[in-house]
């Protein structure tokens, strides 16, 4: 799998954007955050919606994104990424309880690429 990125910011994240070598070759790249003005939080959002801009089917057991996704691999990479770039994952209290059995790590997210993502 190669993720093709088509406009990255150039300005790094504060600790720079080192990423292990697969992760790098996988993702087209160094992944690259906005600095962190006096130290404040970086906060990313990931949702994956339909073309016609529908997040969830509200169907139970159903409402994930990988309903909405297919599973798509390439979308499972990303948010493993996200997550393993990330201080915390916020999660809404109906996700939670959809899903009481999900680990919020990228290892859980993307099982091919677990053991790059500690």
């Amino acid at each position: 799998m190669k993720i093709v990125t088509l406009f990255q910011r150039t300005t790094p994240l504060t600790a720079g954007s080192l990423l292990p070598e697969a992760i790098t070759a996988s993702y087209d790249g160094g992944l690259v955050f906005s600095s962190r003005p006096n130290g404040r939080p970086l906060i990313i959002g990931n949702f994956v919606q339909t073309l016609d801009g529908i997040v969830s089917l509200k169907i139970p057991h159903q409402s994930g994104g990988a309903v909405i996704s297919g599973g798509n691999e390439e979308d499972r990479f990303i948010m493993a990424l996200l997550r393993a770039c990330a201080d915390a994952v916020m999660v809404a209290t109906g996700t939670l309880h959809e899903d009481p059995g999900h680990l919020w790590t990228p290892e859980f997210i993307y099982p091919p690429m677990a053991e790059q993502f500690v």
